[in-house]
């Protein structure tokens, strides 16, 4: 029997930033810059984002014939129009809750993944002092967020 090396990984600056981007809220709280709670709330907001961003219409299967096949694209079209209606209210709430600036900020980062120097440059503050900016208050915003998740009134 014979075992075979494991296959090489490649580790390109790409792949290794994207997996970085995907994950802020991780590298953020093990770094002690956002609480639990702040998280916790980036979290729920990336799920509503994420559920979102996959809908799509008809079926994976084109080969089979189903007779209920109306039925299936109907059941999908009203499950995306309910992600839809939950990612305009979770949107809304933001924008009560946050402003539209610090709405934006999250969303961009939890929603597109940019990353806070990407994010800064499109909004006119490039280098490392508009970068760090935008992050603290992507993290400020985040525990305005938990806070009121923690604290409902």
């Amino acid at each position: 029997m014979r075992i075979r090396p494991p296959s090489p990984v490649s580790f390109s600056p790409e792949t290794k930033e994207r997996r970085r981007r995907a994950d802020i809220l991780a590298l953020e709280h093990s770094h002690g810059r956002i609480s639990q709670g702040a998280r916790d709330a980036g979290r729920r907001l990336q799920a509503i984002f994420e559920k979102a961003s996959r809908q799509g219409v008809g079926t994976q299967s084109h080969q089979s014939v189903r007779v209920d096949r109306c039925v299936s694209n109907d059941t999908t079209i009203v499950k995306g129009l309910e992600d839809a209606r939950t990612t305009i209210s979770a949107t809304e709430m933001l924008q009560r809750t946050l402003g539209v600036m610090d709405t934006r900020i999250v969303r961009e980062i939890l929603r597109d993944g940019r990353n806070y120097g990407e994010l800064a440059a499109a909004m006119g503050r490039s280098g490392d002092r508009g970068a760090g900016y935008l992050a603290q208050r992507f993290r400020d915003a985040l525990e305005q967020l938990g806070q009121g998740l923690n604290h409902p009134s």
